[in-house]
């Protein structure tokens, strides 16, 4: 989806958060998933993570209410959702999306996408860029599997490095 203006994005997110809610009344919830995805990647891609934090977030939610077969994708989602929070560098938001994402299935944080979050959360936290390296070149299969997690990985690496260079000057 291209967008040539906030205003465009604007209309578009608000048409599109009616269709979802449209197909989540009409218990369509995969329908709806795909539709909260649509408006949380629009919403990374203008730079607006928060709100495409969530919609990921919405779409995890959604998916662990459905059935037991598409619950495998909601850890992801959930990956998207903390990376977005992580570009932002709100560590508040961040533990409060762990505690939420606890809530959503008891199982959430043996799913390798939500472990390889925290251990990613916890080398920013430290400000340890080549712990964030290798990891994300030891998870390439999981971080690195789209353009979305790419360009968020690497505002979040250049956020790591600002900070280095702020302390050592």
């Amino acid at each position: 989806m291209s967008f040539p203006s906030i205003n465009n994005t604007c209309k578009a997110i608000e048409r599109l958060q009616h269709v979802a809610e449209h197909y989540k009344s009409e218990d369509k919830f995969i329908q709806a998933c795909e539709v909260l995805l649509s408006m949380a990647q629009v919403c990374a891609s203008k730079e607006r993570y928060a709100e495409a934090s969530d919609f990921f977030e919405k779409a995890a939610q959604l998916t662990f209410d459905c059935s037991e077969n598409s619950r495998v994708r909601a850890p992801a989602y959930l990956l998207s959702a903390g990376l977005c929070l992580l570009v932002l560098g709100d560590e508040l938001a961040i533990s409060d999306a762990f505690t939420r994402y606890k809530t959503m299935s008891n199982r959430v944080q043996e799913n390798a996408n939500v472990q390889c979050l925290m251990t990613l959360t916890q080398h920013v936290r430290q400000g340890d860029l080549e712990a964030f390296d290798a990891l994300l070149q030891s998870e390439e299969g999981i971080v690195g599997s789209d353009a979305l997690h790419r360009t968020m990985t690497d505002k979040i690496r250049q956020s790591i490095v600002a900070r280095q260079a702020k302390v050592e000057s």
